[in-house]
């Protein structure tokens, strides 16, 4: 999924993105100056990106919002196994987080943020992550 220039996206039921593939940002979903508003449960399983944000990249002031629970396992990239924020984004967890078996290959098993901000307001569990 690719979410562009002043664009918003409503999950208002769960979603999985599972086993996607990109070359280059954001394996899951890719959000570039927009806005990404999760209603349910949001899955990311087994996705993969070369450069960044294996589950997902939040990129240029873009604003996410996972209101129920959020699960992030087997994803990989060189930054940000997990998923990726950078340039000004903001990605906020309201309800609970877990992270488990990503993998990045530079920084950031879990999750990586640069210049941007991530907020977990409920319990989050991070396990078996690895940065190598």
């Amino acid at each position: 999924a690719y979410i562009s220039a002043d664009s918003s996206a409503d999950f208002n039921g769960d979603v999985v993105f599972d086993n996607n593939e990109s070359f280059e940002m954001g394996g899951g979903m890719f959000a570039n100056l927009a806005e990404v508003n999760f209603n349910g449960t949001a899955k990311y399983n087994s996705n993969k990106s070369e450069f960044m944000g294996g589950g997902f990249l939040a990129s240029n002031n873009s604003v996410l919002y996972f209101n129920e629970a959020a699960e992030f396992s087997n994803n990989s990239s060189n930054n940000g196994g997990g998923f990726a924020a950078s340039t000004r984004s903001e990605v906020n967890f309201l309800g609970s987080a877990s992270f488990s078996f990503n993998e990045a290959l530079i920084s950031g098993g879990a999750f990586a943020a640069v210049q941007s901000s991530v907020k977990f307001d409920s319990n989050s569990t991070f396990s078996h992550n690895q940065a190598l």
